[in-house]
């Protein structure tokens, strides 16, 4: 716990970019699993659609990593310096390139289907604050307590007023 790790780590859907990317990680990915598996316990379809092909594991993450793109934006340079591996998939301007084609691009908002209003509004920026490129963006576990999301429920499930 509080380590850095390398190598293949989470289930598919739920990898975030630094383990795909083969970077260090640590403990931020495991808040990138918290938004998506927010977002499996709110809506019928996955964010970010993969692809199981055994054959060819490289192809997998350029799908899922053009999936995060068109859904994000594309990564910061920042971000992209930090691996190696980031030019095979994306331009010097943070365009993507490599092997599979760009999906059309998403808002996150447009996405969610099961909430509407302030809710929605809340929802879109709570995963926004967990799917993020950079690692330092991300909350924390201690911050989420607080993300106005969660505080929009009182602790019997009901809407505070």
């Amino acid at each position: 716990m509080g380590r850095v790790h390398t190598g293949k780590a989470m289930p598919i859907q739920y990898r975030a970019p630094e383990v795909i990317l083969n970077m260090p990680w640590g403990t931020p990915v495991d808040m990138w699993s918290a938004g998506m598996l927010a977002w499996t316990l709110l809506e019928p379809k996955s964010l970010f659609y993969t692809y199981n092909t055994k054959s060819s594991l490289e192809l997998n993450d350029a799908y899922h990593l053009a999936a995060i793109t068109t859904t994000l934006g594309p990564p910061p340079k920042e971000f992209r310096d930090r691996s190696s591996e980031s030019a095979k998939y994306w331009d010097e301007q943070g365009n993507l390139q490599g092997p599979v084609p760009l999906p059309p691009k998403t808002q996150l908002a447009d996405l969610v289907t099961t909430l509407d209003g302030e809710l929605k509004d809340f929802f879109v920026n709570f995963l926004e604050c967990f799917l993020a490129w950079l690692l330092e963006e991300r909350l924390t576990a201690d911050q989420t307590y607080f993300h106005s999301w969660l505080r929009s429920y009182d602790e019997n499930g009901g809407k505070e007023s």
